[in-house]
């Protein structure tokens, strides 16, 4: 079986190749180009020297065929453009597995010290989780992705279905890649996509009246009319200029509206043309996971589909932009009262699919989110998906490990706890490990919620919220202390417990920020109103003390440890879990070794 390393080796290779005759195709075409023009140039001189027919037939002819050659090259240039977003697609997976995550967003955006547990977990950040899986071509899917990561799933249905989900679309490599190429071409922004949302939701200006509609249809008939009229020597040159007149008192009155609209969706083509193309990708995808055909049927719920009435609102806002061009605006609303009819088929397009648009941009954006945690998947297929267990409180883990950490390097454990009201103690020297399990067990949860893989063999989760404390710190805007802002933390996590909410509790060090006998006193007697309540879980301490409660609290507290070597002036760690309570620490001889003492 081919590597992951291999098969985006492969491709890198195959649209290189892909890119080389594309850029050789769109030379010639543009040579042919510059032929075509020339020629036509030619034959136009000398057909002036015949008849006018000749030369309305030289024109149309030489003109057919340069529009030919402009839309190949321009459909050659979108191929380029896919072929090179492939390529950058692949490069980076290579990347990616050598641990270099630089081309991906670390969603800092998302970071919030307040959160119950991603500050603690590195989800969001310089090398973070999110960056780790993060895939997403859209800004709806960054949101969700960073929702899902954020708030994991609580129900075992919801989970279990998105898990089919991931695992549908982790073994269908082509379809991720063509919908991120697609993506990756067309950028945008949390701006764009919140405007065309917030127009989409609007009320309709002009359709309210139905005087418009009249006047939109009459005044260009009149004019047109009057034109031929005019031509053919039947009517004076004054009954078209009262009718250009109308047509420009028209549209000058209407001028702020129209400019309104039209600076409200102006430039949104390439966001248009991405969540068209999107949906069509979508339409023509066969799904058999339950989310995804359930996903599928919001882009299919219109007669038309999402992706041809998304294209046609972006057909209208290309021919509304052919106000820009000075001389094509002053023609179109001299003779058909262009601006005015740009916005009331628009606006018949609002009407129509309102209700609709938020619903496909939002499915877009779901299977936007599902792709990065599918890629993940792939990339990792020695990962498991974990069992979920909503019957009783259970969270088993066998050979885990952090998947931030290389697979060369990483170190795995067992982790296990049943019911609520059961923890267990970790000791052992600084830099053992322990604070890197404590992540381990809890960036597991967190993926196993989110329905996604977990690096272990074997997982069985009960899901229920996570809280953590473990990276607090002083704050001078909000002038508190290192030790207050930890009670604080500690406090929420009391009251939470108090009102009987479920929680698997993750501590590293409680009471860090005070004197050892005080240190040791309130964490006694923080861990015995942790076991009163739904609570369970693992708390990391220096404090060996902390492991007398095993005997006070049989079955509810389970002391286990990270040990060292010591040998002379040298440290060996194995980074492996034991039971009991640790009996070496090396702080002393650390700052020894590093000439601080």
């Amino acid at each position: 079986m081919e590597s992951r390393k291999e098969i985006y080796s492969s491709l890198c290779d195959r649209y290189t190749n892909e890119i080389s005759g594309l850029r050789k195709k769109i030379r010639v075409v543009s040579l042919l180009r510059l032929v075509v023009f020339l020629s036509w140039a030619a034959a136009f001189y000398f057909s002036l020297k015949t008849d006018l027919a000749t030369v309305f037939i030289v024109f149309i002819l030489f003109a057919g065929v340069f529009i030919f050659l402009l839309r190949w090259s321009s459909a050659l240039s979108y191929k380029l453009d896919f072929a090179r977003a492939l390529f950058d697609i692949n490069n980076n997976e290579m990347k990616a597995l050598n641990r270099d995550l630089s081309a991906f967003d670390c969603g800092k955006k998302f970071v919030d010290s307040d959160h119950p547990f991603s500050g603690d977990m590195d989800i969001f950040g310089e090398e973070s989780l999110y960056q780790y899986i993060n895939r997403t071509c859209t800004s709806g899917g960054s949101e969700i992705l960073a929702g899902m990561l954020s708030m994991p799933l609580k129900s075992k249905k919801l989970i279990v279905d998105r898990q089919e989900a991931v695992k549908e679309l982790a073994n269908d490599l082509d379809f991720r890649q063509r919908f991120i190429a697609t993506g990756m071409i067309f950028k945008e922004s949390d701006e764009n996509r919140a405007t065309i949302l917030k127009w989409a939701a609007g009320e309709p200006h002009f359709l309210r009246k139905k005087i418009y509609g009249f006047i939109a249809f009459f005044v260009p008939t009149v004019t047109i009319i009057s034109l031929i009229l005019v031509v053919a020597g039947l009517l004076p040159l004054s009954v078209l200029a009262l009718c250009l007149t109308a047509q420009w008192t028209i549209s000058v009155a209407n001028l702020r509206k129209v400019n309104s609209i039209h600076q409200s969706l102006g430039k949104k083509l390439e966001i248009l043309f991405k969540y068209a193309r999107l949906s069509e990708l979508i339409e023509k995808k066969s799904f058999y996971a339950n989310l995804l055909i359930s996903l599928k049927a919001g882009i299919d719920n219109d007669h038309e589909g999402a992706g041809q009435n998304i294209r046609n609102l972006a057909g209208l806002m290309n021919a509304f932009d052919s106000r820009l061009n000075m001389f094509v605006g002053i023609i179109l609303n001299s003779i058909l009262l262009w601006d005015l009819q740009c916005v009331l088929r628009l606006e018949k397009w609002q009407i129509k699919n309102r209700d609709n648009i938020k619903m496909w941009i939002e499915v877009i954006a779901q299977i936007d989110a599902l792709e990065s945690l599918s890629g993940y998947a792939y990339n990792n297929p020695e990962y498991v998906f974990p069992e979920i267990d909503d019957s009783s409180p259970v969270w088993i883990f066998k050979d885990s490990g952090h998947p931030l950490l290389n697979p060369e390097n990483r170190v795995c454990n067992n982790f296990s706890i049943e019911d609520y009201g059961n923890f267990q103690i970790i000791t052992g020297a600084n830099m053992a490990g322990k604070s890197t399990f404590l992540r381990t067990v809890g960036v597991n949860l967190v993926f196993g919620m989110a329905g996604v893989p977990v690096c272990a063999s074997y997982a069985k989760i009960y899901p229920v919220e996570i809280f953590t404390s473990m990276r607090t710190s002083d704050s001078l805007q909000k002038n508190e202390s290192y030790f207050y802002a930890e009670l604080k933390r500690l406090k929420e996590l009391a009251d939470i417990l108090k009102n009987g909410e479920e929680r698997f509790i993750i501590l590293d060090e409680i009471l860090k920020g005070t004197n050892s006998q005080d240190k040791q006193t309130g964490s006694r007697a923080f861990m015995e109103k942790l076991i009163e309540h739904k609570g369970s879980g693992i708390i990391a301490t220096h404090d060996i003390s902390l492991g007398e409660l095993e005997m006070v609290h049989p079955g509810k507290i389970k002391n286990m440890c990270f040990e060292i070597e010591i040998n002379g002036s040298e440290i060996f760690f194995d980074y492996k879990l034991y039971n009991g309570i640790t009996k070496k620490m090396n702080a002393s001889l650390l700052m020894k070794q590093m000439g601080i003492v």
